[in-house]
């Protein structure tokens, strides 16, 4: 037994040589390396990763230094975020905590980056844990009002998936509903519903996009996107119900492919044409 806690004694020693006075970068890798030793160990320091990983001048650090065995890029700062939030998946109250700081030390530095990394993690975090949900409402909830497309985009999906819990942000949800386009639109109309539960204004965005291919459009893959939500939500205004009849009975493949893809899409699109028709 001595011979196995000797190594093991020394290696921790080294590694709390590292903690005390190594960069921060180097910080980190101490605790992803004690974590084998003691899994609670990043548990215990999460004020050193958050300093580290939050860090606006420590960030390009990460792309020169850590490289890992098999791997032929070296990580960058956000690459090693995800990696670490993995460090806290045995203590669930830990992990949502852990994105709960990152997010706050992001919005005070202004670090674009790393918010949109932070909610990757939210997201991985509530799909292991769902009982996460009311530590990340509020992450989802404030990120949905940042000034980058993609922040807000990523926040309103994760407030779709906590459904009537995002109420409170139900106002935002509807500010990137009505400014933006595309698919981000559908998005945000997905969320606004499942938030408040209310068909309005959802639909009436959603069904647009249906009006459009109808009409000779060719998103078939907005189209599909919004009919997928129409039919979750299980209305169908008139005139929607009038376009789908009308594409029903188009001769000709629904799909913009001319290729093996074409009869794919066609084949899923009028299935859900057939589901949507079946709407009451």
């Amino acid at each position: 037994m001595g011979s196995c806690a000797g190594p093991a004694g020394e290696v921790r020693a080294a590694l709390a040589d590292v903690l005390r006075g190594g960069e921060p970068v180097m910080k980190v890798a101490a605790l992803h390396a004690w974590a084998r030793l003691d899994r609670d160990a990043p548990v215990r320091r999460a004020d050193v990763l958050v300093e580290a990983l939050t860090d606006p001048g420590v960030r390009p650090r990460f792309a020169e230094i850590w490289w890992e065995q098999g791997v032929e890029d070296p990580f960058s700062r956000e690459d090693v975020v995800r990696g670490t939030g993995r460090l806290f998946d045995h203590v669930p109250q830990a992990a949502a905590a852990f994105v709960v700081r990152l997010a706050g030390a992001a919005d005070r530095t202004g670090d674009t980056v790393l918010r949109r990394a932070v909610l990757n993690e939210a997201w991985r975090v509530l799909v292991r844990r769902p009982s996460a949900a009311s530590a990340l409402l509020p992450v989802a909830g404030g990120l949905s009002a940042d000034p980058d497309d993609t922040v807000r985009l990523k926040a309103a999906s994760l407030l779709a998936v906590l459904g009537r819990r995002a109420a409170p942000y139900a106002d935002r949800l509807r500010h990137i509903m009505e400014n933006t386009d595309g698919w981000r639109r559908i998005q945000a109309a997905r969320a606004l519903w499942a938030a408040t539960g209310e068909p309005e204004p959802s639909v009436q965005v959603l069904e647009e996009f249906v009006l459009a291919v109808a009409d000779g459009d060719d998103g078939y893959g907005t189209f599909d996107e919004a009919l997928r939500a129409l039919v979750r939500i299980g209305t169908v205004t008139p005139a929607s119900r009038t376009a789908l009849r009308t594409l029903r009975e188009r001769d000709g493949r629904l799909s913009p492919y001319g290729d093996y893809r074409a009869f794919l899409q066609n084949e899923k699109l009028r299935g859900m044409i057939e589901e949507a028709l079946a709407l009451p």
